[in-house]
């Protein structure tokens, strides 16, 4: 049986209104179950500085079409991954084609929060028990609860009647969702209420891969996956290895998953790369001596930082040059059993005193800026902006051809060296032959402008055109039951 999308904009909710279970963050008031900003729009050179924003837009000539409509993105917080950084990217680009926005979190917190643009208003869902959120669901649609029950209620169901709340209040004209446990929330609102928008399903990381590898994972979010994905309105990949993925692992025909590349360039990086750099490596006497090797992105297994780790040492065995190389990893250190296992792998090879940990940065583009190369060694990504923020630095590239959007942003290794994943010798021998002959800046600059905001924006505004000219009852493709 296909799911059936019951959104008709001109009916009745399917039950008495909730007591609202969502806040709006400082600066925006709820009045009279109305949503109202108090705050005063920011005026048009605000706009355009604020690196937030993304491309500059003249905000005295919006879209056509943005008159009088909200879009709502939808994340889990403001952490300091690159999901909270492209869709705040994305807010900002909406917001200079005269959008109102809204960025709708489980959690406020995070480094990212400071970046939301002034004229985005954040909401804050209220979290309720598992099994309420479940509960409200079978009295709008037995059927779809009974599917998603396993030993126990989905997690992501807590969030539902928060999310439904604020659905009904701020009606907002379309939703952008990343991620699975978000983009669960809003399939299921998209499947039960008449109120809610069109709705856009964004992956970020390749699905199947992940649920056929991770245990964990698949317990959140197998069962769900195939039951509430086909509820939204379109399924968007961000790169073309993701858009495959999820089409395999959900059972649809090609093409059924859009590919919209992450909003990753903007002019601001060009900006904040002529910053100085605060770690004494990076200063331009100790760099001509040494050159440095990158890595950006949180201590996680996904990011594979042992294997570069282990090509370092590899790197300087093998070293016959004068000023050898260092290396600095940049990113959240978490518990620090990884940093702690980063720092073994470099003592046992004799350079652990070449190897440093900064840390979370805000602005990790003065350091790509005067680094020698930067290393990706993921296990999968979906379409990492690490690699096209260093090509806007003029930093080569040396990334794992793993599953993701690596080989696209360097077009099968025109724009950047592709060594397999896990594979450190390999990893070792790309650094080095880069060190010895890197490619010109101004071609990795080039490149890099071809994944900017404006491009991501008029995709995702052209995908909602469409879905809002389809029969109230289209859906995707149903997933195998």
């Amino acid at each position: 049986m296909q799911p059936q999308n019951r959104h008709r904009p001109n009916a009745t909710t399917l039950a008495a209104p909730e007591p609202p279970l969502w806040r709006a963050a400082k600066g925006v008031t709820l009045v009279d179950d109305e949503i109202r900003d108090v705050r005063s729009p920011p005026a048009a050179s605000e706009r355009l500085m604020d690196p937030s924003y993304g491309e500059a837009h003249d905000p005295t000539r919006p879209a056509p079409e943005a008159a009088g409509r909200r879009v709502t993105l939808f994340i889990w917080s403001f952490s300091g991954g690159g999901v909270e950084k492209m869709t705040l990217r994305l807010a900002g680009a909406l917001l200079g084609r005269g959008f109102a926005v809204d960025v709708v979190v489980f959690r406020e917190s995070g480094p990212n929060r400071k970046h939301v643009p002034p004229a985005a208003r954040v909401v804050v869902l209220r979290r309720r028990w598992s099994v309420a959120g479940l509960a409200w669901l079978a009295r709008r649609d037995a059927a779809l609860a009974r599917r998603l029950v396993g030993l126990r209620p989905p997690a992501f169901l807590r969030w539902l009647p928060a999310f439904a709340d604020y659905l009904r209040d701020a009606r907002p004209d379309l939703v952008i969702s990343a991620m699975p446990r978000c983009n669960l929330v809003a399939a299921a609102a998209r499947a039960v209420l008449p109120e809610a928008p069109p709705t856009i399903l964004t992956e970020r990381n390749p699905l199947g891969f992940r649920l056929e590898r991770e245990p964990g994972y698949a317990r959140r979010f197998g069962k769900a996956v195939p039951a509430l994905y086909p509820y939204g309105d379109a399924l968007v990949g961000v790169s073309n290895s993701v858009s495959r993925d999820v089409e395999a692992t959900l059972g649809l025909p090609r093409g059924a998953v859009r590919t919209i590349y992450n909003p990753s360039w903007s002019p601001e990086i060009a900006c904040r790369a002529a910053e100085p750099c605060p770690h004494p490596w990076f200063a331009d006497a100790a760099r001509a001596a040494r050159p440095v090797v990158l890595g950006v992105g949180r201590l996680h297994p996904q990011k594979d930082f042992p294997t570069l780790a282990r090509a370092f040492v590899r790197l300087r065995r093998d070293w016959r040059g004068e000023g050898p190389p260092r290396l600095v990893i940049l990113g959240d250190v978490g518990k620090g059993d990884i940093r702690d296992a980063l720092v073994a792998i470099a003592r046992a090879g004799g350079v652990a005193d070449d190897l440093d940990f900064p840390g979370y940065v805000e602005n990790p583009y003065a350091f790509m800026a005067r680094a020698a190369v930067l290393a990706l060694p993921s296990r999968f990504e979906g379409f990492p902006a690490v690699p096209v923020e260093a090509l806007a630095c003029g930093l080569p590239v040396v990334a794992a051809d793993t599953p993701g959007g690596q080989s696209e942003i360097l077009e099968g290794g025109r724009f950047g060296r592709l060594f397999p994943g896990g594979d450190e010798a390999a990893l070792a021998q790309a650094i080095a032959e880069t060190l010895a002959d890197p490619p010109a800046p101004e071609t990795l600059r080039a490149r890099a402008a071809e994944f900017g905001v404006d491009r991501s924006t008029e995709r995702y505004l052209a995908l909602w055109r469409e879905i809002a000219g389809r029969p109230d009852d289209a859906t995707l493709a149903a997933a195998p039951r």
